[in-house]
């Protein structure tokens, strides 16, 4: 995996679709969240900068799996510049029903009060 600059939301799309699928292939789903985490870590300010708004993109998705890594990220480097995209998916799962959407919620309640 290239440790590029990723300037553009694009390439920030496909390089989490790109561990995505080699996390599913070994079958470890935590995989892409750690890959991220390290290259997070170490990218400039203008590369994590554009990475903030692709993870507020992320909490909308209607792939969890994606959501998961979002929350993760912002949860670890405490990103509170994420908080308006935070607090919009907490008012949407409020509104899913099923046990997955009140785990999720819990833990976005979690991370904002950290926040």
């Amino acid at each position: 995996m290239s440790e590029g600059n990723y300037s553009s939301k694009e390439e920030l799309n496909r390089l989490w679709e790109q561990l995505d699928r080699e996390a599913m292939d070994y079958k470890a789903s935590h995989m892409a969240y750690v890959k991220l985490k390290e290259m997070y870590a170490r990218w400039d300010q203008d590369t994590r900068r554009n990475a903030i708004e692709v993870f507020a993109e992320w909490l909308r998705s209607e792939n969890a799996r994606k959501r998961f890594d979002a929350l993760s990220l912002i949860d670890e480097f405490d990103i509170v510049d994420a908080r308006p995209a935070l607090e919009s998916l907490a008012m949407s799962l409020v509104a899913r029903p099923g046990p997955e959407a009140k785990h999720e919620l819990k833990r976005v309640n979690e991370i904002l009060q950290r926040l």
